[in-house]
């Protein structure tokens, strides 16, 4: 795996009950980013604490919609096993977004480890409780701070983790 950064919290927060959770509610303790530019491709893949995102108020994203999305769940099976189904066609859709925008693609075998490292590192994230799971939700946006119509140089990947019930 490519050099993997990460910085952790320093103050966990309460895991939420589980009887409570709804969807998109609650955020876990960390989240992925890695940044794009062009020439210089996907890089700086880092696990850091969930938090705000500082962008200039002309970040592309913002003014012509260029970014997307995807979304997946982790669950826990009857062994108490964190699963997640299908995490590389998940990926490859995403990457059929992102050709589609002019996005450029990402590595799917290298965010799929990424991906996998944030799981293990939120792991108590996942509830067990029948109809609960850990949303996925990696999404990318153009960040370059430029209003002009052209697609972006530079882009940022987020893979956000929420824990979800009925």
């Amino acid at each position: 795996m490519v050099n993997l950064a990460i910085t952790k919290v320093v103050k966990p927060k309460v895991i939420p009950c589980e009887d409570s959770l709804g969807f998109g509610r609650y955020f876990s303790d960390h989240m992925f980013v890695m940044d794009y530019q062009a020439g210089k491709d996907w890089h700086n893949p880092r696990i850091v604490p969930y938090g705000e995102v500082a962008l200039f108020p002309s970040t592309m994203a913002l003014h012509y919609g260029q970014a997307i999305f995807e979304g997946m769940k982790a669950f826990r099976n009857k062994q108490n096993e964190i699963v997640i189904f299908r995490t590389r066609d998940h990926l490859t859709r995403l990457n059929r977004s992102a050709h589609i925008m002019s996005i450029p693609a990402i590595d799917t075998e290298a965010v799929y480890e990424f991906l996998h490292a944030l799981i293990a590192m939120e792991k108590h994230w996942v509830p067990g409780k029948m109809g609960t799971s850990l949303y996925i939700r990696p999404f990318i946006i153009a960040a370059d701070p430029c209003v002009g119509v052209k697609v972006s140089d530079t882009y940022r990947l987020f893979i956000i983790l929420s824990p979800s019930g009925v």
